[in-house]
């Protein structure tokens, strides 16, 4: 999915990480929160 979708869907995506850790009582196995960070890369500079 794109940035663009994920943001626009951000606040229901987070709303079923927390239904899904209530139902379960397990953590969420992937959190938006982690992939927005991935966003962030770290890259080769140019010389």
């Amino acid at each position: 999915m794109t940035e663009e979708v994920l943001d626009s869907i951000l606040m229901e995506l987070k709303a079923l990480e927390k239904k899904y850790e209530q139902k379960t009582g397990l953590p969420s196995p992937e959190k938006i929160e982690t992939r927005k960070r991935r966003k962030a890369a770290v890259g080769f500079g140019k010389s």
